[in-house]
């Protein structure tokens, strides 16, 4: 549809956007104006109006379409990157939350591990569109991951974690125990509670 519109604007596809908004809003005040002449060059300036509408929106649509998904793209990038903040700053960003929003939104929340808040995200994005398979392979990975008893600590998240926090609290006072289980940070709970066990802080 796009190769259509820009033959009807006379343009070649290496056409800017400046210079395919600046042909349509010509070409429309011309057929615009036109359709009031007599006879048959008023129908005629009509019928090109109304194709050129027509075009122009879907164009639109498609434009707006590759836009929102170079931008989820970007967002993951930023994920990839262990940017958690930045990547959060740029979904808060878009204000209508499609079913890929949710997605992105999921696998922030599971590489923060999350993994409720990223199951709870991926339920979304199936009942907005319940025709991408891939919302159904990442929840089905991320519940394997979760049951898995032998999965390896980076894949499964806040789970394991948790649970070798569990495995230290005899070693560890109790008001720090509490902060650790729920912090469900193993990194922090060992650094902030060695002086508990007796190793002293690092």
């Amino acid at each position: 549809m796009q190769n259509e519109f820009l033959k009807l604007l006379k343009l070649k596809e290496t056409a800017t956007h400046e210079q395919i908004e600046a042909k349509y809003k010509s070409l429309k005040a011309k057929y615009s104006e036109d359709r009031f002449l007599a006879g048959e060059k008023g129908n005629e300036a009509a019928s090109k109006l109304t194709e050129l509408e027509t075009a122009y929106l879907e164009f639109k649509k498609n434009h707006e379409k590759l836009d929102s998904e170079n931008i989820f793209k970007s967002i993951i990038a930023v994920i990839d990157s262990k940017d958690f903040s930045k990547a959060q700053e740029m979904l808060d960003e878009r204000s209508y939350h499609c079913s890929e929003w949710h997605y992105v939104q999921a696998m922030l929340f599971y590489r923060r591990e999350w993994v409720s808040e990223a199951l709870n995200q991926l339920e979304f994005a199936i009942k907005l569109d319940p025709t991408k398979q891939k919302y159904y392979t990442a929840k089905d990975r991320i519940k394997n991951i979760v049951a898995s008893k032998n999965t390896a600590p980076e894949q499964l998240g806040n789970n394991q974690n948790k649970d070798k926090v569990m495995q230290q609290t005899d070693k560890i006072c109790g008001p720090c125990a509490k902060c650790c289980a729920c912090a469900i940070c193993m990194d922090c709970c060992l650094g902030c509670c060695d002086g508990c066990s007796g190793g002293g802080r690092r």
